[in-house]
């Protein structure tokens, strides 16, 4: 049996600027939680790993779940702020 594709989801730093609202506002990666349920559907394992919580690196998680393929959310979360 062929084992499943395995994906990593990453959910990346919030930005440092004064609207970082992180400890005040949790910031759920709930654009990755709609794709797992795709991917197994498709026959790929997920996992979604969440920098901002994560008691681990980036580099370990990768070391650790050996992904086949690896997705990055590329959505701007904050307006970068400048003097």
């Amino acid at each position: 049996m062929i084992s499943a594709k395995k994906v990593l989801l990453v959910h990346p730093e919030i930005s440092h600027s004064k609207y970082n609202f992180n400890g005040v506002i949790e910031n759920e990666p709930l654009e990755l939680e709609y794709i797992v349920p795709i991917l197994r559907a498709n026959n790929y394992s997920s996992d979604i790993f969440d920098v901002q919580r994560e008691r681990i690196s980036l580099e370990q998680k990768l070391s650790e779940f050996k992904p086949d393929a690896i997705y990055i959310c590329g959505r701007i979360k904050q307006k970068k702020f400048y003097d």
